[in-house]
Order: C-alpha cells, then structure tokens, then sequence
C-alpha cells in the first residue's frame, strides 16, 4: 500500500521533470566545487591570452599595427551603419556599463534577502574585485584610446584592457551558469547560452565600431574576465560546499515560485481603469489644446528648454552619459523587456497577459503615430546626446512607452512581493524610472516639458483602457 509520504514524493518529483519553468531559487549549480580543473583551465588560459596581448602592448610588438590597422577597419565599417543600426551599437556601452551595474545590484538584494551568501560572495566579491583588478591594470598600461572616437561617446580614460568586455564576461557569463539548469528543456539552455555569448561579443564588438578601443583591449579584457571568474567561482564555490550540496538535496523539496501573472484588479474594479483613463486621457486633450492654440505652457517649454540645455552643456561628462542612458531606458531597454516577457507568456500560455502586452505596446505605438503626426511639432532645434530631427516632438513616445513598460512590470511584481516594504520599494523603483527616462529627454533638448508630460497622460490612458478591456473580457471567459 503506498504511503501518503510516496505519493507526495512522486508528485514532487514529475513536477520537477515535467515540461514547465520550476524556479527553487537562483542558485548556482556547483560546477566548479564539484569540477574544480574547469577553473583552472579557465585561469590559465585567460591569464596567458592577457599576458600575451600585454607583453605585446608594453613592448610595442609589431603585433600593435595589425591591432591598429583592423581597429581602424571596423570603426570605419561601423560609420557606415544606418543611424538605426547605430543607435543599438551605442547601446552597446550600456549594456557593458549602466546595465551590468543595475543587474550586480539587482541579484545582490536578491541573494542577501534570500540568504544566498555562496551566489552573493560571487557577485560582490566578483565583480567589486575585476573593478580593481581593471583599475591598476589600466594605470600601469596606460594605453590612450583610439584617436577616432564616436563623439557622443568619447571617452578619455585608459584603453587596455577593456572594462566593457571584462564586465560582459563576468556578468552575463554568470547568468548564464545561474540560469542554464534552471532552462526546462536542452533547447532553451542553449538559446540562453548563445544569447548570452552574442550579447558577450555584441558588447566587445561595438566598442571596436564606436572607436572606443583597439581590437586587444577587446580580447584583452574578455581574457582577463575568464581567468577572473574561473579564480574567483572556483574558490568560492569549494568554500561553500557543503551548502552547495544541502541546497541541491534540498530542491525536491523547494517550492515553485509564484507565476508572473496579473492580480487582475483592473477586471475585478473596471472604476479604477476608468478614472485612470479619464485623468490620462483629458491630461492629454488640455495638453494638446495648449499647443494647438499656443498657450501658455507653449512659453513654459521654451524657458525650461534653455535652462536645461544650458546646464546640459555646462555638466561633467558622467551627468550627460547617464542622460544618454535614459534615451535607451526608453527604447531598448523596454524592448529587451518586451521580449522577454512574450516568449514567457507564450511559452507559459498566459493569453491574458500576453494580449494586455501586445495591444498596450503594439497598440499604443499606432496611437502615438496618430497623434504626432496630427500634431507635428518639430523637434527642438538644439540638442545633447543622440540629435533626433526626422520624428516630430509632441507626445514623447519614450515617455509614453516608460509608462506602459514599466506601469506593466509593476502591476505584475507588486502582488508578488514578499511584504509591504518590498511592494512599496518596487512601486517607487517603477516611478523614478519612468521619471529619470522622461527628464533625461528634456535635459538633452530632446523634447519639451508639455511633450513629455503629454506622453505620460497618453501611456496612463492607453494603458489602463487595455488593461481594463482585457481583463474584463477574460473575467466573462470564466464566467
């Protein structure tokens, strides 16, 4: 006769093999404890690969004009890219930069919260060490960039090895260990493991395209992160052992976590969505009868514009590269985030929420088309950063689409919380970035204060009209 215990132990374990995405935690598997020759294969070869590209950098080895001569090659091939093309390589560095940061900070509040100190030694200990690891290394080279350099993006600090690539191989390498065996199925462990790697080389790439390294600082620092992470995973993880073997003994009794589905609060209280629509959307008629007639807002807008332009030119480069940031936060960044989100809600077939995404953000973009188009107010003549001149000014689409893309993440996360705190962390988290995107198109002369607070009214309204529409239309499936 089969015990209660049997029953409760077979069904954890069919759950476990089935065909779905079980997530007991981001922990990592333990490679390196258990095969401790893959480290050091790791940091030899990195180390001698770097040691190589060093001694030919400090001795002036003929090696230097081929490295010369093929950087010049690809910068010039990456000048001839459409604008459009161009715009992603730029990305490029804040991918390698601002991404990598937000993503260490991230994954630490995730495993200091969980209790996960073996995976948060890595990161801290990781990434904080190749920072001063890169530093000195830079000083005592002290190799100056290449001559051509983007302007948007010139940078003036040392060039070998490169910081870009070092941090592309420790991040997303680490991601890739953390998230491979949590993959359901061989196939989607290689779609992370060669997305993860063209990201890698994506990265080092478009810093040799923007004229920000030679081609060695490149494979430089993608060595030097090699022998880094072999070191530094190797050590940790034969450190802490034995909590890797408690925790995978303990994964056939760890718990799924919750999917990432909507509370559907705007189906169960259609007046919530309403409202919202009503403020988002009469926002967005007073804001545009202002600029149709020329009101008063219209003077706001200029003397604001120059303000901001003003101390735009008269700030340090660190302020203008992360205003530069927050053009991405609202274009790739949300479209990365897009991505990911339909692949799991189709893999996951969550109709609901694949539709309230796809008609917010598909839709949304035809609303936008519509009403800048009808409006057509050109663009600011002077700008900072990225100059856009072809796309008329009024509504801002990033500010539109900040709403809708991190409005979404939001409502899904904040249920999802562990406590009160959390949800207010997540809630303000979503605020300030939807914030921070919006002010950094006006602080480049990008957009006036009217287009971006129009763009916040418009996502408001579109968004919440979708949401309420889909969910009620769900919520009488059911029924």
């Amino acid at each position: 006769m089969t015990t209660d215990s049997n029953i409760r132990h077979s069904i954890q374990e069919n759950s476990l093999t089935s065909n779905t995405f079980q997530f007991q935690g981001l922990r990592s598997p333990g490679l390196f404890a258990r095969l401790p020759w893959i480290g050091l294969m790791m940091i030899l070869l990195g180390s001698l690969a770097f040691g190589a590209l060093g001694y030919a950098v400090k001795s002036s080895d003929p090696f230097l004009q081929w490295d010369m001569s093929a950087t010049k090659t690809l910068y010039n091939a990456g000048k001839s890219l459409p604008s459009s093309l161009m715009e992603y390589v730029i990305f490029s560095f804040f991918l390698g930069k601002e991404i990598i940061i937000i993503i260490g900070a991230i994954l630490a509040i995730y495993f200091l919260f969980k209790h996960f100190w073996q995976e948060l030694a890595m990161v801290s200990i990781g990434w904080s060490g190749a920072g001063l690891i890169w530093y000195f290394l830079s000083q005592y080279f002290d190799r100056p960039r290449p001559p051509n350099q983007l302007a948007v993006l010139r940078l003036a600090d040392q060039s070998f090895p490169s910081g870009l690539a070092l941090a592309a191989v420790l991040c997303y390498g680490l991601l890739a260990y953390l998230l491979v065996p949590k993959m359901p199925s061989r196939f989607w462990k290689w779609i992370v493991i060669i997305a993860l790697t063209l990201l890698i080389l994506f990265i080092g790439l478009s810093s040799v395209f923007l004229g920000n390294h030679y081609v060695s600082d490149v494979v430089a620092g993608y060595s030097l992160g090699i022998a880094w992470a072999g070191f530094v995973y190797t050590v940790t993880e034969r450190l802490f052992r034995r909590e890797t073997i408690r925790d995978h003994e303990s994964l056939l009794h760890g718990s799924s976590s919750e999917a990432l589905r909507t509370p559907g609060w705007f189906g169960k209280r259609p007046a919530i969505g309403l409202m919202l629509f009503l403020f988002g959307g009469l926002s967005f008629a007073g804001l545009g009868y202002n600029l149709l007639v020329q009101g008063p807002l219209v003077q706001l807008d200029t003397s604001v514009y120059r303000d901001l332009l003003a101390q735009a030119r008269a700030a340090p480069w660190a302020v203008n590269e992360i205003m530069l940031f927050g053009f991405f936060v609202g274009k790739q960044v949300i479209l990365l985030i897009f991505t990911i989100l339909i692949l799991y809600f189709i893999y996951q077939r969550y109709w609901r929420e694949l539709a309230m995404l796809v008609l917010s953000s598909g839709g949304g973009n035809f609303v936008w088309t519509y009403f800048i188009n009808y409006f057509d107010r050109p663009r600011p003549s002077e700008q900072t950063g990225l100059v856009i001149n072809t796309i008329p000014s009024f509504p801002s689409g990033h500010a539109m689409s900040a709403v809708i893309c991190y409005g979404l993440l939001a409502y899904l996360l904040i249920p999802k919380m562990p406590s009160v705190a959390w949800k207010w962390v997540v809630g303000i988290a979503a605020l300030l970035i939807v914030l921070f995107d919006g002010f950094s198109r006006i602080f480049q002369g990008s957009h006036y204060l009217t287009d971006v607070l129009a763009g916040y009214a418009l996502g408001l309204a579109w968004a919440s009209l979708v949401y309420t529409l889909i969910e009620g239309i769900f919520i009488r499936k059911k029924n």
